[in-house]
């Protein structure tokens, strides 16, 4: 099965918030934080280097659940903001103690497929609007998503992760998901063979 992310293409907006049209720039970037063996899930922040100062936000991908392929987010395990400043979230301390660490692949070759379309200019920052349809497909596991970028079409693949013990893999990608500055946005994708459906 062929996961079309169209979620992704929202989670990268919502890094922005309400506050978008301040946006002083800088990317997002996803951090693998690793799985919890006990819920099956993979977890992962995105974090946006910029001025604006937003809690980084956490998100899931729930192996075992009905839609592994769809990231779900988990503010009530995202830093807490208090009249004192940001502090941790102890029930995030707790469940970091059983995560364990994803395998980082170190050789892998991927073919990637982009499909890019104009939706017309950025009227805040002048930037092109494109709609990609992005396939990424690796030793026969597969990923598909559909997300906007701005200025250019550009696609990588930044990272492949193995999941301890299953058969399943991660891939970090990015594009260009902030239409000021042409800042990267980084998504992760869960790796799906042909026949897991």
């Amino acid at each position: 099965m062929r996961a079309c992310l169209q979620l992704l293409a929202a989670l990268a907006g919502a890094v922005l918030g309400s506050n978008a049209l301040a946006y002083t720039g800088g990317p997002v970037r996803a951090h693998v934080e690793g799985f919890d063996p006990v819920e099956s899930r993979v977890y992962y922040h995105l974090v946006a280097y910029d001025e604006m100062g937003y809690v980084p936000q956490l998100y899931y991908l729930s192996l075992n659940g009905p839609t592994p392929t769809v990231a779900v987010r988990d503010e009530s395990l995202e830093a807490l903001e208090t009249p004192q400043g940001r502090k941790g979230n102890p029930r995030w301390h707790e469940l970091v103690q059983r995560l364990v660490r994803l395998e980082a692949v170190t050789e892998f070759e991927v073919t990637l497929g982009v499909t890019s379309s104009t939706d017309g200019m950025d009227p805040e920052y002048g930037s092109e609007i494109l709609e990609l349809s992005i396939s990424v497909e690796s030793a026969g596991e597969s990923a598909a998503l559909e997300v906007t970028a701005y200025c250019r079409p550009v696609v990588g693949v930044r990272a492949m992760y193995a999941v301890p013990n299953r058969a399943e893999h991660l891939v970090v990608m990015s594009y260009i998901g902030r239409a000021y500055g042409c800042e990267e946005v980084e998504v992760v994708a869960l790796l799906e063979r042909a026949d897991s459906d």
